[in-house]
């Protein structure tokens, strides 16, 4: 004789298989938005977002894929809402918290953005390409005071954009990226030594592009 079929079971399974449904929409959706032109790739980033924060429990996982969407095709002020809206043990995951300093990093306020590299770097550690941002907005900042004649700001930025290049270097001496910044700024310093660096890591660079 079989068992009676219990209806709130079923009610439960079709429930289960409806989430499960809409997740791999979702999934599918995250992997067509490479496709779109960059005006409807940041509408339908925005509208992931939306439509995650409507879905009730959603895997820690799904939340995740969708930060390196937004930082692809939105604001960096959508990428830093959308973390901390994320619930605290997920929002305090490491990689969530250096996607959220990255994304600072992108604010047009330059000061606020090396601000946020430094917290990144002191966090997590130095890589060459969190030493390169850090070097590229010191750069920008060092132009800056040039430009407007403020020479010891521009000396002390200076400086700070080599130490950053130079760190970046150490990290990770097959990334050319920020050694390839450092030739012109050196020679810019022009320190006694410099000038012998900026040949020195011109070479080491040329070397690097050939080898790559």
């Amino acid at each position: 004789k079989e068992s009676p079929v219990d209806p709130e079971s079923c009610a439960g399974l079709e429930v289960m298989s409806g989430h499960t449904r809409k997740i791999d929409e979702l999934r599918g959706r995250f992997h067509a938005i490479d496709e779109f032109t960059p005006e409807k790739a940041e509408a339908e980033a925005l509208r992931l977002r939306d439509d995650l924060a409507h879905m009730g429990e959603v895997p820690d996982y799904i939340l995740k894929d969708l930060i390196p969407i937004l930082c692809d095709n939105a604001t960096w002020e959508a990428v830093v809402n959308y973390i901390d809206s994320l619930d605290g043990v997920l929002r305090d995951d490491r990689w969530v918290q250096e996607q959220r300093l990255l994304a600072l990093s992108d604010s047009g306020d330059i000061e606020q953005s090396i601000g946020a590299l430094e917290q990144l770097l002191k966090r997590h550690g130095k890589t060459a390409e969190r030493c390169g941002l850090l070097g590229g907005r010191q750069t920008r900042l060092w132009r800056q005071y040039r430009d407007e004649g403020n020479q010891k700001m521009a000396r002390k930025k200076l400086s700070s954009a080599i130490n950053a290049y130079e760190d970046g270097m150490r990290a990770d001496l097959n990334d050319y990226y920020p050694s390839s910044n450092l030739p012109s700024l050196l020679r810019a310093r022009g320190r006694s030594s410099d000038i012998e660096r900026a040949r020195f890591i011109g070479a080491l660079v040329v070397e690097q592009v050939e080898r790559a």
